[in-house]
């Protein structure tokens, strides 16, 4: 099992995240895509420390980190904006591998 991975999946993620709400704030954009995109970096960083530590609950922090990228993928690819496509791009990417993660790491 491939922690590292995850945990920078998850990084990658946040950051793309950040980077659309500041962009979306600018642009006095989408609260839907904002809101999705903040509950997106919040799991993304708490299922990175989970990988780190190695936390007997990360699948289930894996599967609800997968479960909030899917939403925010979603929602961010509907739009148009170049910043909100590397989101939905980043989410996807963290979503896989975090369903991976909660399969390999706990059954």
């Amino acid at each position: 099992m491939d922690l590292k991975k995850c945990i920078e999946a998850c990084q990658r993620c946040a950051v793309a995240c950040e980077t659309c709400i500041t962009k979306m704030v600018d642009m006095g954009g989408d609260s839907a895509c904002i809101e999705h995109c903040r509950d997106c970096v919040a799991m993304c960083q708490l299922c990175a420390m989970a990988a780190a530590r190695e936390s007997n609950a990360l699948e289930k922090f894996c599967k609800l980190c997968a479960e909030l990228c899917e939403t925010c993928a979603q929602t961010c690819g509907d739009m148009e904006h170049e910043h909100c496509q590397e989101c939905a791009k980043a989410c996807r990417e963290c979503m896989d591998v975090c369903q991976q993660t909660a399969t390999s790491c706990c059954g």
